[in-house]
């Protein structure tokens, strides 16, 4: 009789919650931060972070949970900067106030 031990299942239920993310992210916004790995699942009730090695044993039916992504500070200079993170389109006349840009998006 197979058994697999608890390593082995938290490790599966990791990858299959990563692979069901990328495919709910594909072609969306949030899609580069979910690839890269850069987002915490969190506990909706208290806002404590799930490790991805402890989503098997701390997920439960029914419990709500909340995705946020992790926003890291990029050193590079120049027009880089200034990208939307949506279209890649550079626009250089805009400031950046405190590391931001204020973007619009049209539909």
């Amino acid at each position: 009789m197979f058994c697999p031990n608890l390593d082995q299942v938290t490790h599966v239920v990791a990858q299959g919650f990563d692979h069901i993310l990328r495919g709910y992210f594909k072609d969306r916004i949030g899609q580069d931060y979910v690839e890269r790995g850069d987002y915490h699942v969190l506990r909706a009730e208290d806002s404590q972070v799930i490790n991805p090695s402890e989503l098997a044993s701390t997920v439960e039916p029914g419990m709500v949970i909340e995705m946020s992504i992790i926003l890291r500070q990029k050193f590079a200079i120049g027009d880089n900067e200034k990208a939307c993170p949506r279209c890649r389109y550079i626009n250089s006349s805009r400031k950046l106030i405190n590391g931001w840009i204020e973007w619009q998006v049209s539909h």
